[in-house]
């Protein structure tokens, strides 16, 4: 049983990030050293504790894990994984994943472009395809409350800055509010709507006493037809928990 659960930890952790032959060639060892008697008995913890450790911060992703693992396997990296709490100010672009996207169309990122420069990210929103558009980072990926989010007990406030290009746009921050699943954010924190200029700005969201025991949606922007019209353009940077 133990020689079963090394070897699919491997194969989680290479499989994305070095390839199937790389697997083949690591079970052959592995087994090698069954046969030699040369498995230590703190292995299998150590390549647990980096599929964890993979997993909270957003390099692989839990759904790629399952592939190679158990089911029950998976529930407990993935819970784990949650429960680890990174370093402040914690870059929430690399902890979350920009993976959400709402209009006309539930679930749908038609008319929602997004882009990224070594200075920031660059966010297009085409209201042809939506009157209301919104744009999420999540955790898991794509996780809309099927999963659970991330513990982050002890935030203080979420930071980053934002502009426009022309100047006049209008966009609702948020951080938190998804319910709609199984698994739901502990809370919900609007900053109301902000008019953005065309230098960059740095913004606060007072997470205090708020219930961050649960975070699927850490960040998310609302625009609305009405207010930013045809199309909207707004550059983001710096996105962090503090």
């Amino acid at each position: 049983m133990k020689i079963k659960k090394h070897i699919g930890l491997i194969a989680a952790i290479v499989a994305i990030l070095a390839g199937i032959a790389t697997i083949i060639t690591l079970v052959i060892n592995i087994i090698d050293m069954k046969d030699n008697n040369r498995i230590l008995s703190d292995d299998l913890g150590r390549y647990h504790d980096l599929v964890i450790t993979l997993v909270s911060q957003n390099k692989i992703n839990i759904g790629d894990v399952s592939t190679y693992l158990p089911e029950k396997e998976t529930e407990i990296i993935a819970r784990q994984a949650a429960s680890q709490m990174p370093p402040l100010p914690m870059d929430i672009d690399a902890y979350f994943s920009c993976s959400g996207f709402t209009g006309d169309m539930a679930n749908s990122h038609m008319g929602i472009d997004v882009s990224r420069t070594s200075e920031s990210i660059k966010i297009v929103l085409e209201h042809a395809f939506g009157n209301r558009l919104q744009v999420y980072w999540l955790y898991p990926e794509n996780n809309w409350g099927d999963k659970p989010g991330r513990s982050l007990s002890g935030i203080n406030r979420l930071v980053f800055e934002a502009k426009g290009r022309w100047g006049n746009e209008v966009i609702e921050f948020k951080s938190g509010g998804l319910r709609d699943l199984n698994y739901k954010d502990s809370y919900e924190v609007s900053m109301g709507r902000k008019a953005l200029s065309m230098t960059w700005q740095e913004f606060k969201m007072d997470l205090l006493n708020q219930d961050l025991s649960n975070v699927i949606s850490a960040f998310s922007l609302v625009s609305l037809k009405e207010i930013n019209g045809g199309e909207c353009t707004i550059f983001l940077r710096n996105i962090r928990f503090e």
